[in-house]
């Protein structure tokens, strides 16, 4: 997310997709990245050096400047807090071009975003700062990515999302790849109970092929979307 020739090109796209297509809504997903290792590439640290130029002093500058061609992340590495803040910022950046493109492009059109459910490490780890981006209305619906096998755990991530989540919509993402159907079906209910307001089943071919078979959405439907007398 950190060039910009990469940015302008995936908010083209979002722009000429809702453009195009009556689109009811736009995922966004993997927009974050991998770990805090990356992303070290010659353009991303080129970028980072340009950001700094406004409040670095010229002789710390030429100083650093002269380590660089021995010490490619040589301003990385001095300013490692603001090298993080960045690319969270880069992040953040390529969300918010992408919907403002969409948007513009079909008005009403829902914004959804795969996060990670753990706020803190997400924003650590992979520089994703999802809760500001439901604070500052960027995104519509925050889809967690709740794939805890154990109850337990699975409660505590939509928890953790749901009190960092604002006035956006959760639709909660279970991890239905590692749950039979009557679990799959539990986990619905219970992230309803949490106050989720859709919940995402991931994902569709482990579901309609795996270990469910080709039974297993239709379990699922009739388990948690089928009215009982």
């Amino acid at each position: 997310p950190i060039p910009r020739e990469a940015r302008a090109h995936a908010v083209a796209i979002a722009r000429d997709l809702a453009r195009r297509y009556a689109l009811d809504g736009l995922h966004l997903d993997y927009v974050r990245f991998p770990n805090d290792s990356f992303d070290y590439s010659a353009a991303a640290l080129r970028e980072f050096r340009a950001s700094l130029l406004p409040d670095l002093p010229a002789p710390e500058l030429a100083a650093l400047d002269a380590r660089a061609p021995r010490a490619a992340t040589v301003f990385a590495d001095t300013f490692p807090d603001r090298w993080q803040a960045f690319r969270r910022a880069r992040v953040t950046w390529l969300v918010d071009g992408m919907s403002t493109a969409a948007r513009e492009a079909r008005p009403g059109i829902q914004i959804s975003v795969a996060v990670l459910p753990d706020p803190n490490a997400a924003l650590t780890i992979k520089l994703q700062d999802w809760p500001s981006w439901a604070a500052r209305g960027i995104v519509d619906a925050i889809c967690p990515m709740a794939y805890a096998e154990g109850r337990g755990d699975f409660t505590a991530q939509v928890t953790a999302v749901h009190n960092a989540a604002g006035k956006a919509q959760v639709w909660t993402g279970i991890g239905a790849y590692r749950l039979t159907a009557r679990e799959t079906a539990s986990r619905i209910q219970e992230a309803r109970d949490a106050g989720s307001s859709g919940v995402l089943l991931f994902s569709y071919d482990s579901v309609s092929s795996g270990r469910g078979g080709a039974r297993y959405l239709l379990d699922v439907a009739r388990a948690a979307f089928t009215k009982h007398p």
